[in-house]
């Protein structure tokens, strides 16, 4: 985060001048939300629970995700076995993979078909992260059964995918770019 917030600092003097950063002006006033726009932050609000919903699962790669794989895989690589700490290196690697993929993917279909909006991306993610928690289903944890525990993740993920399409498809426009004419910006 250290580096990342050095590049950005050392990068302000190549922002667009009118970029809160650069040029502070107080006596510009700030526009008010329009009416599309205070319904769309309270759609975020209301999703926000949701969300922790679909994420919930992934946070378990830092705990349960361990215990479990200690005890349920086959850890033993090239005659030497592997921590379990090095499976969170792993997930990195996989997560960052299907990053590029899901990229990749989308301008692919964006050639042929409209890109759904990002609502409905988010839905379909969540929904894909239910078969990583179903194919770790099997097994004994301390005090719930390994199946239960990744089934009950399963299901937390799968409920967030299927709200956040049933959001995308009833108030998705809220959420995507408007072509508000009233609205202008000085570039």
């Amino acid at each position: 985060m250290l580096i990342g917030l050095t590049i950005y600092l050392s990068g302000r003097k190549w922002l667009p001048p009118d970029s809160p950063i650069v040029e502070k002006s107080e006596s510009a006033p700030k526009p008010r939300l329009t009416h599309r726009e205070r319904m769309a932050v309270v759609a975020l609000l209301l999703l926000l629970p949701v969300l922790t919903m679909a994420i919930i699962g992934n946070q378990q790669i830092f705990n349960a995700y361990l215990v479990w794989a200690e005890r349920n895989a086959n850890l033993i690589f090239f005659g030497k076995k592997m921590p379990t700490t090095r499976l969170i290196t792993l997930d990195s690697i996989v997560s960052v993979s299907f990053l590029a993929g899901s990229v990749v993917f989308w301008r692919l279909w964006s050639k042929k078909f409209p890109e759904p909006p990002e609502i409905t991306k988010i839905g379909i993610g969540s929904l894909v992260a239910v078969t990583g928690f179903i194919s770790l289903a099997g097994g004994l944890l301390e005090k719930m059964p390994a199946t239960h525990f990744w089934l009950l993740h399963s299901a937390l993920c799968g409920t967030a995918g299927i709200i956040f399409l049933q959001a995308g498809h009833f108030f998705g426009y809220l959420l995507a770019p408007s072509n508000d004419a009233s609205r202008t910006t000085n570039h």
